[in-house]
């Protein structure tokens, strides 16, 4: 947060995403050398969001999964963790956290294998108890 405090928000978040981005291609390029050859872009795309947040330590599973999406549950997120070990349990304060931060680091990694890949989110954890959903897709086969 000293960066915040040194050069203002905006510049802060700017400088924040820029790093994601470097990081994205690093852990991207990573995760695409195990990719078997043989597997869908979709299926490219579920196996890289699976081993960005498994590996990171969140539960996630696949909720629902169609041709052109793969909608996936986590029940428990290190990121989230993260925040409450800091003293961050306001729910909004999170949700924007998560929403300008953790989603576009995972859309960055998935713009490795394909640059349409999107992840919407679906439903932010308000609580702990709480789930997130999250969706994946191609940029020209949303539903």
């Amino acid at each position: 947060m000293k960066i915040i405090d040194e050069f203002g928000s905006d510049i802060g978040l700017r400088i924040f995403n820029e790093v994601i981005q470097k990081q994205a291609k690093i852990v991207g390029d990573e995760i695409k050398k195990s990719m078997p050859k043989n597997l869908s872009l979709l299926d490219s795309g579920v196996k890289a969001y699976f081993d960005f947040m498994e590996n990171a330590g969140a539960d996630v599973q696949i909720y629902d999964k169609k041709d052109e999406s793969a909608t996936f549950i986590i029940k428990k997120c290190p990121f989230y963790d993260a925040l409450l070990n800091i003293d961050v349990n306001c729910g909004y304060l999170q949700s924007e956290i998560c929403s300008n931060l953790t989603i576009p680091a995972i859309e960055s990694i998935l713009k490795t294998i394909d640059r349409r890949f999107k992840v919407e989110t679906k439903l932010i954890r308000k609580s702990f108890e709480d789930i997130c959903l999250e969706k994946i897709y191609l940029e020209n086969n949303s539903d």
